[in-house]
């Protein structure tokens, strides 16, 4: 039907991570990655509302939780939610484990600040670290995704992601980069393994 978001054979999921996805650099002692497999979204019986980071006010912010809520409770979105959490150094070592893997960066006693050509973008390495330690989040949690949406019948993914960080409308480096670690390296693989998935 069209009123609803997700097409018959069309599996949407949204992907974000707190407090960044570049979390190098930031004084945390966890990185979260959250992915969110949305089964229906009913678009006539809801309202556009600003993202919760843009509610001023506890007021707004509560009530924006209880908007959301509702919405679940009367059946107007259907998801399926998973989280990764990561103390920051794991998250560290990971990514720069899959960066050593595939050749993209030569060893793991490498100064964080320095720079890297990587598809014709200077990014540090620290950048190119937390981008790589999305990109397996990321996929660890679409397996799971891509398992219910085949117990679905549902033929395609539709990813959606908010603007990386320095990324805009009319210059996304980083995301182009990211996109590249996901389909160019193992992790492509590692997906199709068990689901017949290919990310293209």
């Amino acid at each position: 039907m069209d009123e609803f978001l997700n097409a018959k054979e069309v599996s949407l999921s949204y992907f974000d991570a707190c407090p960044s996805e570049l979390f190098v650099s930031i004084d945390t002692k966890y990185i979260t990655h959250v992915g969110v497999h949305y089964f229906m979204i009913y678009k006539p019986g809801l309202v556009k509302i600003p993202q919760f980071k843009n509610s001023r006010g506890i007021d707004n912010k509560l009530n924006w939780i209880d908007y959301l809520i509702e919405n679940i409770d009367a059946k107007k979105i259907g998801y399926y939610c998973q989280a990764i959490n990561t103390e920051k150094h794991i998250g560290i070592e990971n990514g720069l484990s899959l960066l050593i893997k595939e050749n993209i960066i030569k060893t793991k006693n490498i100064d964080l600040n320095s720079k890297v050509l990587y598809h014709n973008y200077n990014i540090s390495v620290k950048n190119l670290i937390a981008l790589s330690w999305y990109a397996v989040s990321i996929i660890l949690m679409t397996k799971s995704f891509a398992t219910i949406s085949k117990t679905e019948n549902k033929q395609k993914f539709a990813f959606l992601f908010d603007l990386l960080p320095t990324d805009s409308a009319l210059s996304t480096r980083n995301f182009k980069l990211f996109r590249r670690i996901l389909f160019d390296s193992h992790l492509n693989n590692f997906i199709q393994e068990d689901t017949s998935v290919r990310l293209n």
